[in-house]
């Protein structure tokens, strides 16, 4: 529907100041829109499917991932067209990667400083992201033993990619707009609206399906597995967690925020897959592609 015209691209959160410069141009046509959101989604499964690979999240080998976050990414309306929430989502999987890895290398504060960094990078595009950063916080010291050292580097490295942002827009006379938009807005949600059309009680009641059985599987998902993939699931589930409570403080508004989830939930519903019967497996899936139909007919209409 994106690339036919039917669907137009729905209002978005405010991106950076990078989003602007980078991707303004693209933004503003729909059609190269939802191009560039097609380009970014495939880079991101590419990404998530090797993350899943190289740590064996789902055991095997397979591409699995890579079409569950495919799945997930096309979900809403809202992921179908470029937004500074989309492209910062391709930062998501990249900062996991070092998180995961300070669990075999116990004394490497770099990794910490990495993985904070690619996180911190991303709110350059989507301020909202430096919100994300306590589930990281909280994923370092569950993959190992926090140290002074860790959270001095996880601190600098949230701090480095905004300060150096502040100093080229400062330089370039806008040092006031980067941080009120970078800074002061990352607290102004919209106002409350608690009614709702028909369009986003479908979308709740599609996103709440999908984490019930992420819940009812929370246990198996980590079950029998090595202790390094435990904790990466662990981590994933409060990564989970925390963008579903800004979801929720938005009451409903700019549904694109749900996008930083496309991760840890395309990895989960990738081990859903793989655990259920292949006819099972089927209807789960044709439920989901069904549901995703409906809001986008919806939507369209």
């Amino acid at each position: 529907m994106a690339f036919s015209g039917q669907l137009a691209p729905l209002e978005v959160a405010q991106g950076g100041l990078l989003y602007d410069d980078w991707f303004g141009v693209w933004a503003s046509d729909p059609f190269y829109s939802a191009l560039m959101a097609a380009v970014l989604v495939f880079i991101q499964a590419v990404l998530v499917n090797n993350l899943a690979d190289q740590f064996r999240l789902l055991g095997d080998r397979s591409w699995l991932p890579g079409y569950a976050y495919a799945v997930v990414a096309t979900l809403l309306p809202e992921f179908l067209f470029l937004s500074p929430a989309l492209v910062a989502a391709t930062f998501i999987a990249w900062s996991l990667r070092f998180l995961f890895f300070t669990y075999k290398a116990p004394k490497d504060a770099m990794l910490v400083f990495d993985a904070a960094l690619w996180l911190s990078a991303a709110s350059l595009f989507f301020p909202q992201t430096l919100l994300v950063f306590p589930a990281f916080f909280i994923g370092v010291s569950v993959m190992r033993s926090w140290r002074l050292r860790d959270q001095i580097s996880f601190l600098a490295g949230l701090f480095v990619p905004v300060f150096l942002g502040w100093i080229w827009y400062f330089w370039n006379d806008l040092g006031a707009v980067f941080r009120e938009r970078h800074l002061a807005g990352l607290f102004s949600w919209p106002e409350v609206e608690l009614g709702m059309e028909t369009a986003s009680w479908v979308k709740l009641f599609l996103l709440g399906f999908l984490l019930l059985v992420y819940l009812m599987n929370a246990v198996q998902f980590g079950g029998g597995k090595s202790m390094l993939v435990q904790k990466s699931i662990a981590v994933l589930y409060w990564i989970l967690f925390f963008i579903s409570v800004l979801q929720i403080l938005q009451f409903g508004d700019y549904w694109e925020i749900l996008i930083l989830a496309a991760t840890p939930a395309a990895i989960f519903l990738a081990i859903a897959y793989q655990r259920m019967r292949p006819l099972y497996a089927e209807i789960l899936n044709g439920i989901i592609l069904v549901f995703m139909f409906v809001v986008q007919w919806m939507i369209s209409s």
